[in-house]
């Protein structure tokens, strides 16, 4: 949904999904920020155990990593759906 020319981002929205399908992970429960921090740090998505994934310290590095990709995935996203 665009508001105030925002992009927002809700479980309504196919973006959880998307994003699953676009890093590899077979479902969408983790949430997109856990896919796509355990995505960039990573973490396989077809071996990932995610007890050990919560329990990772991220470097202020990884982080920055994360955003940007999590804006690049975003950017890809919007142009796929027409927004």
């Amino acid at each position: 949904m665009l508001e105030n020319g925002l992009l927002e981002i809700g479980k309504e929205e196919p973006f959880f999904d998307w994003i699953a399908n676009k890093v590899g992970y077979s479902s969408s429960t983790a949430g997109w920020v856990n896919m796509i921090v355990a995505y960039t740090i990573g973490f396989k998505p077809k071996t990932i155990n995610w007890n050990k994934f919560l329990e990772t310290t991220i470097t202020k590095e990884q982080h920055i990593a994360s955003v940007k990709m999590f804006y690049k995935l975003l950017e890809e996203f919007k142009e796929e759906i027409n927004l």
